[in-house]
């Protein structure tokens, strides 16, 4: 899964292929209205606990290069947490997410074709984790990807840490719940509703703005939307069939996530566990708190 939030400089800025995830970071932590402070002490409390667990010798590039040679050997025991608890823990919350301004596109134009290379390499290594019962041969692939000057950067720490969120070495990996289910029709009352429209040029337009919206910041909104309205949240999807079935396909897949990142968070609130690690007396409590409604309505062409 690729989450990227950019961060928009000048045109005549001239960009070095080595400070290129730096500048990738900071765009993130621009989006917070603390400048992303807390997300900077949750990576750093995570990179503790792995030092403190004996995972990580030292804070070092070489240190986390050691780290996955070890993950990658088939009889590692290792139970993880997850990111999102550190997350909680020094209140990052999307809701305190500042509109910054669309800070993309600059970003992916001048993206050097290494690191695009590389973001692709690692998105089908993440894409794999909840197919893959054998925790050690996501580690060895890990461990072909990152170089060692990667770990000098917080950007690649994170996207480490993302993976290791979902691992669990003493019950192999588990599948994602994502449970979407879209019901069609027009029962929408009782609702806090956010409407989307995937127009017949497959742009995803906010009905409530009117403006067309990229995925990543769709994904913002929908977070927003539903901490915001909790159990009283829907969605209202509509959808042009002139439209590509791609950019269907990832508005619900954003739809899945959205709704998994904000159970994820009460989750690690209420039980220090993620939604995944949760019982079903558990996961019943959390999925009243956040109960999916994502209902479908017909498009007027």
């Amino acid at each position: 899964m690729r989450i990227l939030m950019f961060f928009l400089f000048s045109c005549f800025f001239s960009l070095g292929q080595k400070d290129f995830p730096d500048l990738v970071m900071n765009c993130q932590y621009s989006k917070f209205l603390d400048n992303g402070n807390h997300v900077k002490e949750a990576i750093q409390e995570y990179e503790n606990w792995l030092i403190n667990d004996g995972l990580l010798e030292n804070n070092t590039p070489q240190s986390y290069m050691n780290m996955l040679s070890s993950l990658a050997v088939k009889t590692s025991t290792t139970q993880f947490k997850s990111l999102n608890q550190f997350l909680y823990k020094n209140r990052v919350n999307y809701k305190d997410i500042k509109d910054s301004g669309d800070c993309s596109r600059k970003l992916e134009l001048e993206m050097p074709d290494s690191f695009q290379d590389k973001l692709d390499r690692f998105k089908i290594i993440t894409t794999s984790i909840q197919f893959n019962s054998e925790p050690h041969l996501i580690f060895s692939k890990l461990e072909d990807l990152f170089e060692l000057d990667d770990f000098k950067y917080d950007f690649y720490k994170m996207e480490l840490f993302t993976v290791m969120s979902l691992m669990s070495f003493t019950e192999g990996i588990k599948p994602m719940k994502y449970d979407l289910k879209i019901s069609k029709g027009d029962n929408n009352e009782n609702c806090e509703s956010l409407r989307v429209l995937i127009n017949q040029e497959s742009l995803i337009i906010i009905e409530k703005t009117g403006k067309t919206i990229e995925i990543d910041e769709f994904k913002i909104q929908l977070i927003k939307h539903f901490q915001e309205n909790k159990e009283t949240a829907c969605v209202i999807l509509t959808a042009s069939k002139k439209a590509k079935y791609a950019t269907y396909e990832s508005v619900t897949i954003t739809l899945r996530e959205a709704l998994l990142e904000v159970r994820n968070i009460a989750s690690s609130a209420r039980f220090n566990k993620s939604f995944n690690n949760l019982n079903e007396d558990q996961i019943d409590e959390i999925r009243k708190m956040y109960p999916q409604r994502i209902l479908e309505q017909d498009f007027e062409e």
